[in-house]
């Protein structure tokens, strides 16, 4: 039996203790994690935001920013 769960039961996974379920709801919350900042840093960089203040709020380097940035906008071309 498939089952689709919502955020609210993914949570409740991730705070037992370390199990199949535990880590799969840490796996499920990165994978939605990486996608919101790939959103967000294409939406602000194309909205003229520097590199430097993205780089800032997100606590990395300038040059860490420039390397998604270009890293993002290589897999959109893919696409």
């Amino acid at each position: 039996m498939h089952h689709i769960y919502n955020d609210e039961e993914m949570l409740r996974r991730l705070r037992q203790p370390p199990s199949i379920g535990s880590f799969a709801a840490l796996k499920y919350f990165k994978k939605l994690l990486a996608e919101r900042e790939r959103e967000l840093i294409l939406q602000a960089i194309a909205a003229g935001w520097r590199g430097w203040d993205v780089a800032i709020l997100l606590g990395v380097s300038r040059q860490a920013v420039q390397q998604r940035w270009k890293r993002l906008t290589r897999d959109d071309d893919q696409d």
